[in-house]
């Protein structure tokens, strides 16, 4: 069984359909109105009228769809990157406490080699002198 694509219509072929619409409904008015010239074009201007005021309307409220999807992104963005800086500093300090551990038992190591070999020589020296 096939899987259909599901096509979502956007904001922008929404609003052409609807003025594509708007166009088709003004040619059928001109075409089967009864009414006079006059009548006929002051009908028109009005539905004009009011499918402008449609549109101005549908052209803020995307206006501010997209303004609030923009502050939400910057929100997330800005809370993903806090939560980054907070892995990365977490990360950096365990680094730098391993690192001291590392450097702290290699100091340890070379004293103990240090003193062993300290030790090696004046035993060394003693015998030296006994023969």
């Amino acid at each position: 069984m096939k899987l259909k694509e599901i096509k979502f219509i956007t904001t922008t072929d929404r609003v052409a359909i609807f003025l594509a619409g708007v166009g088709v409904g003004v040619g059928a008015a001109m075409l089967w109105t009864p009414n006079s010239g006059d009548e006929t074009r002051r009908r028109i201007k009005k539905s004009a009228a009011e499918a402008a005021d449609r549109v101005n309307g549908s052209a803020a409220e995307m206006m501010a769809q997209g303004k609030q999807k923009w502050e939400d992104l910057q929100e997330r963005g800005s809370q993903t990157i806090g939560e980054l800086k907070g892995k990365f500093k977490d990360k950096i300090d365990e680094t730098a406490g391993a690192t001291k551990m590392a450097a702290d038992r290699v100091v340890d190591t070379s004293r103990e080699v240090a003193h062993t070999a300290g030790k090696q020589m004046e035993e060394g020296g003693k015998r030296l002198q006994e023969a």
